[in-house]
């Protein structure tokens, strides 16, 4: 369920970057980053990023499931693979 949820949201992500004129425009035609506002600046930075985030989240989740199908390995030893984001309330824990 976990691969299926980042599987959609790595396509919501880069439906938003192909419709962007940010990120399809090339050439002369190209806009700077600072084109679309302070608040749309963060959210294609959050959408450009999300994009490894999920592709990387979601093998990691089919290889897990895979190989406790088969037997391989027990859930357990398959945490999450960038921990979790209620523990990285401060940088020490974060990097942590």
């Amino acid at each position: 369920m976990k691969a299926l949820g980042f599987f959609f949201l790595v396509d919501l992500t880069q439906s938003y970057i192909h419709s962007n004129p940010i990120f399809s425009l090339t050439g002369d035609d190209i806009l700077p980053i600072t084109a679309q506002g302070y608040v749309l600046r963060c959210v294609n930075i959050v959408a450009w990023a999300a994009v490894p985030y999920g592709m990387m989240s979601m093998q990691y989740n089919i290889l897990a499931a895979v190989a406790v199908a088969v037997g391989f390995s027990e859930p357990k030893y398959w945490a999450a693979p960038y921990g979790s984001l209620k523990d990285a309330y401060t940088l020490r824990r974060f990097w942590g």
